[in-house]
């Protein structure tokens, strides 16, 4: 919808004189053709809700050891 009403707001300033290419870039400026899901692994998939309640606790070790990291340190006076 926002490639249209853009692509028509190009050809209204340019009074409709715009060559093929042009037109190309306008109308389809907002394209996108990576997906999030390439990332996924069948092997990491399979096993359902499961898989994934037991992916919790290493994400929650490595948050807090993140955190552990990013805490300053004491200084001494």
């Amino acid at each position: 919808r926002h490639s249209l009403r853009f692509g028509r707001l190009c050809l209204y300033l340019h009074d409709g004189q715009l060559d093929t290419d042009s037109l190309l870039k306008i109308f389809r400026w907002s394209d996108e053709f990576a997906s999030a899901f390439l990332s996924l692994r069948a092997e990491d998939v399979k096993g359902g809700p499961i898989k994934i309640v037991e992916q919790i606790a290493p994400m929650l070790d490595s948050m807090a050891k993140v955190i552990d990291s990013a805490k300053p340190t004491p200084q001494k006076s």
